[in-house]
């Protein structure tokens, strides 16, 4: 069984309107100044969380899923660990940018957290968070983006159509996620 819940309204995000969200944003209010776009999904995909968490925390497999991924220019060449940094090339609508990130939490099967920087004084947190059915036979995967572009205000009027074509690949990258992990 497959399901994908799509939140691009950053109120839905809140503790009150959607409480699955509810550790991560305040999380993220905690560690520093809210980012003007989110975009968020989740999935169920009938696999043990063990072996979902394998996939995602594995750089060398960020091809095989992420639909922007396009390179990455360093990774270690072992599972993310707190500390971890990597520098990945991205692709959304036509053009390509730069990411430093830093894995600044990691709670096997649990959640993870990644911190990064780009050009201008962009920058970005990702939470994955997975919550696993009582036999362990399938996983809930939530994935959240939350990025401020650079440009300031000019930015923050480019991002609207930023956000949709980054919500749609989430949503696509999450579909390829349960097909690779299954």
């Amino acid at each position: 069984m497959s399901r994908t819940t799509t939140v691009t309204d950053p109120a839905k995000l809140s503790e009150d309107a959607d409480p699955r969200f509810a550790a991560i944003n305040s999380d993220m209010r905690q560690r520093g100044r809210e980012c003007p776009f989110r975009d968020a999904a989740e999935i169920t995909i009938d696999a043990p969380v063990e072996k979902l968490y394998d996939v995602v925390v594995d750089p060398s497999r960020l091809t095989e899923w992420v639909t922007i991924h396009d390179s990455l220019e360093d990774a270690p060449d072992r599972p993310l660990e707190r500390g971890s940094e990597l520098t990945q090339v991205l692709r959304i609508a036509g053009r390509t940018f730069r990411v430093r990130w830093t894995v600044v939490e990691n709670e096997p099967c649990r959640r993870v957290v990644w911190q990064g920087r780009g050009r201008l004084g962009s920058h970005a947190r990702v939470v994955y968070r997975f919550d696993s059915d009582d036999e362990g036979r399938e996983t809930t995967f939530s994935y959240i983006n939350e990025y401020e572009l650079p440009g300031g205000p000019f930015g923050r009027m480019a991002g609207l159509p930023v956000s949709l074509v980054a919500q749609k690949e989430l949503e696509n990258s999450l579909q390829r996620l349960k097909t690779l992990v299954r």
